[in-house]
């Protein structure tokens, strides 16, 4: 049984450069630790195997998280700010239901998609906007004057 645990190891390893998210590779180093220790052991049960390989998989991922945090930090500050990038200096949209002045606002058609949007104006529906920002998912309108 060792030596399937080897390829499954294998696999999962080289997995890795084709899925990326520096998660899998930690199952193949589990994969290849059971393969080791069921070619050391060669009478151990497949639900012993079964259970070493989750238990080293699992405390693996969770020792590289402490040892490289670094590693599986995300850029969580980007994700609350106005894009930059985002040109919205012609960009036009359609309300697809009136938009009450205020944080909640409604619903707009914008390149293809409902987005929702707020404005500080009401605004009714089937009209011609402006979108003058983003904020995380939703758009910022104004009426076109």
């Amino acid at each position: 049984m060792w030596d399937i645990w080897i390829i499954l190891g294998i696999i999962l390893c080289v997995s890795e450069f084709v899925i990326p998210g520096f998660v899998i590779c930690f199952f193949g180093v589990g994969a290849l630790i059971t393969a080791l220790i069921a070619a050391i052991c060669p009478s151990i049960a497949l639900g012993w195997q079964i259970f070493i390989f989750t238990l080293i998989s699992v405390a693996s991922i969770f020792a590289s998280r402490k040892l490289f945090p670094n590693a599986f930090k995300g850029n969580s500050e980007r994700a609350n700010v106005n894009d930059d990038c985002d040109d919205f200096s012609k960009a036009t949209a359609v309300t697809e239901e009136y938009i009450k002045a205020g944080p909640v606002g409604g619903r707009v058609r914008y390149e293809g998609s409902y987005w929702t949007a707020r404005s500080n104006e009401d605004i009714p529906a089937g009209e011609m906007v402006h979108v003058v920002g983003r904020d995380n998912i939703t758009l910022i309108i104004e009426k076109i004057k």
